[in-house]
């Protein structure tokens, strides 16, 4: 059954031959050495008002960030939103993948040239995200790493958020719904809202952040509460998916030596947790027992066969975890993990040598 949380097959490799292309040309140095920056007033304290001096305060500091420095321009401009009401009196405005944001190179005169969306200004949380994307391309200008290909290169953009730090904030922006109740007539009404920014797809997004975030040895925890719901339900899938991957390190451009730490880091961590996994089990389960068994010798049997029927499946529940635990960051113990990064190029050697004995 196709995971919908998940990018498909060819999507996730693309993703991480493209992330691994780019950390190889641009460095490890800044994937490690990056933050993991926020929409808070720790990474953005100058300030907020909703102009464009606001906005290019904004993209001072999201390019202080991504190491770019020089003088910036920015300018205001104006695009309709689509609305819908229905006769009930339900309002529907949907915002799809406009111009809510654009980076037009680097002029002598002006320095690096932006423009920003007259609505947006109102949603700093979602327009912080999109002006990460066009630092991106700035970036991306600046290190010459353009592709003639405008919806290719808005893709890898996209990608490169992620590797300069701003992954959460772009995964964010990525899919924005919400909804509310209005008593503006007798029969009252609702109202919701969608906007879809960005190139790649919220769950193409989490995915790449959750192999930043393994690549740097992160917690998943420490990204995941800082992204909106249906994001961190995407990331938690992408984790899992992940974290079963051999050879991960090595798509992601990592040098061998690094690969390895980080890959003993990750196994380190999971059986750290499946270990809490399976006391917590066992501690359910003894819990379990001793409650029913006191409630069985009072009398109370209805209330002993609810607490065993609940403690049960919480106890397996907490074990399931953990076997999940166990075969994740290539927990197989016949993977030696000094040669992981080395195992495509080993079986690529006996295949050719195989070829020459016949």
């Amino acid at each position: 059954m196709e995971n919908h949380d998940l990018p498909s097959e060819p999507a996730q490799e693309w993703l991480l031959q493209s992330f691994g292309e780019l950390v190889r040309t641009r460095g490890h140095q800044h994937l490690f050495g990056a933050q993991m920056i926020l929409a808070s007033p720790d990474h953005f304290p100058d300030p907020w008002t909703p102009t464009t001096e606001g906005a290019r305060l904004m993209i001072q500091r999201a390019m202080g960030y991504a190491g770019l420095e020089g003088p910036l321009s920015v300018s205001q401009f104006s695009e309709k939103r689509a609305s819908l009401e229905d006769a009930w009196g339900e309002s529907r405005s949907v915002q799809h993948q406009g111009t809510a944001a654009w980076y037009a190179g680097y002029d002598d005169d002006h320095g690096y040239l932006f423009g920003v969306e007259a609505h947006g200004l109102a949603e700093p949380t979602l327009l912080v995200g999109t002006l990460c994307h066009e630092v991106a391309h700035a970036y991306r200008d600046h290190a010459s790493l353009g592709d003639s290909d405008r919806d290719l290169e808005e893709r890898l953009t996209d990608l490169t958020t992620v590797y300069l730090g701003f992954g959460v904030l772009t995964a964010n922006a990525s899919y924005d719904y919400r909804s509310q109740v209005t008593r503006d007539s007798i029969l009252g009404g609702s109202s919701w809202t969608f906007q879809s920014r960005g190139y790649l797809k919220p769950e193409e997004m989490t995915f790449l952040l959750a192999a930043w975030a393994m690549a740097r040895g992160e917690a998943p925890a420490t990204v995941r509460r800082h992204l909106g719901r249906t994001q961190a339900d995407c990331f938690t899938q992408a984790w899992g998916a992940l974290s079963r991957r051999v050879g991960l390190l090595a798509e992601l451009g990592l040098p061998p030596e690094v690969a390895t730490a980080r890959t003993r880091q990750l196994r380190t961590r999971a059986a750290k947790a499946a270990g809490l996994r399976r006391l917590a089990a066992a501690g359910l389960a003894l819990v379990g027992a001793a409650l029913t068994g006191w409630l069985g010798l009072r009398g109370h049997w209805i209330l002993a066969g609810g607490c065993a029927l609940l403690a049960g499946p919480l106890a397996w529940a907490q074990v399931r975890a953990a076997r999940q635990l166990d075969r994740s960051f290539l927990a197989e113990d016949h993977i030696d993990l000094s040669n992981v990064l080395r195992e495509v190029g080993l079986a690529q050697r006996s295949d050719a040598s195989a070829s020459r004995r016949k």
